[in-house]
């Protein structure tokens, strides 16, 4: 009689989700699966030899991807990481300078931001002590997943609050630059910032 022997791989899954599929380009479902290897008699898995890796998979379009996929943000991850880093640089800038102005100037920045709900008393929740700090801890979680144009976008957004008062104050510039290194933008770079939203009042 012969044995018939080898091995043989079997997936299992271990974690499932959501994440942000590159190939589908979108917020998907996901399983997660690991291998192992096992040794077979007549095709029959007998003996577990150890794994032999993990991939990831969209249950939407079928594709196999690397784990570091899930490093990615999903897309509503991403929304909220940006919402929540205005909301907390408009109250850094608002503790400079607070005026019905730059109140309503706070408002709508936050606003288009993406929470077009945010009221006063969601204002009166960001107004607590330690803005500036927040500000940071917001600013520097989410700067890594933001494409140049959107930081861009987050520090044109916040230094319109106190520019809602006429114009920046030797302060507000410099919580800007201090908000733009978080964001990982030059002092060049923030200083054309600053440029451009001043243009932007003056027409």
């Amino acid at each position: 009689m012969f044995l018939i022997m080898g091995m043989r791989l079997r997936m299992h899954l271990v974690g499932e989700g959501e994440f942000h599929c590159p190939q589908c380009s979108a917020d998907r479902r996901f399983e997660r699966f690991q291998a192992k290897r096992w040794f077979t008699v007549f095709f029959v898995p007998l003996v577990p030899l150890g794994t032999a890796g993990t991939h990831v998979r969209c249950t939407t379009c079928g594709g196999r991807f690397d784990d570091r996929v899930l490093e990615a943000p999903t897309s509503a991850a991403l929304a909220t990481g940006i919402v929540t880093a205005m909301r907390a640089t408009v109250a850094a800038f608002l503790a400079l300078h607070e005026t019905p102005a730059t109140v309503e100037a706070a408002m709508a920045a936050v606003r288009a931001a993406g929470m077009p709900g945010y009221g006063d008393a969601d204002l009166a929740w960001d107004r607590q002590t330690g803005a500036e700090s927040r500000a940071r801890d917001a600013v520097t979680t989410i700067a890594p997943t933001l494409e140049p144009i959107g930081r861009e976008h987050l520090l044109a957004g916040a230094l319109r609050v106190p520019m809602a008062e006429g114009d920046l104050s030797p302060q507000a510039v410099e919580l800007g630059r201090r908000v733009g290194a978080w964001l990982g933008l030059t002092a060049a770079h923030v200083d054309g910032i600053v440029a451009h939203v001043r243009a932007g009042l003056s027409h």
